[in-house]
């Protein structure tokens, strides 16, 4: 998430993984070059992540429908 609380591509270089395990439904998929995507099911849909940005209703609702689920397993396993 970027500042203003949107999806958003960052370089990898810029990360360091300290702990790599993932939820166990994430969906991975490798780009034309090399970029890894990993997203829950309901985001790795094609043309999600346009229809996001587009606002259209059905995308934004599953994308904060999924964040807010996220977070709150999050929440529950600390």
């Amino acid at each position: 998430m970027n500042d203003q609380g949107h999806p958003y591509l960052y370089p990898a270089r810029l990360f360091e993984v300290v702990d790599p395990r993932e939820p166990d439904d994430w969906v991975t998929e490798f780009g034309e070059d090399g970029e890894r995507y990993a997203y829950p099911p309901p985001l790795n849909k094609s043309g999600f992540f346009e229809d996001f940005f587009d606002a259209k209703k059905g995308a934004v609702t599953t994308f904060w429908r999924i964040v807010s689920q996220r977070l709150a397993t999050a929440a529950v396993a600390v």
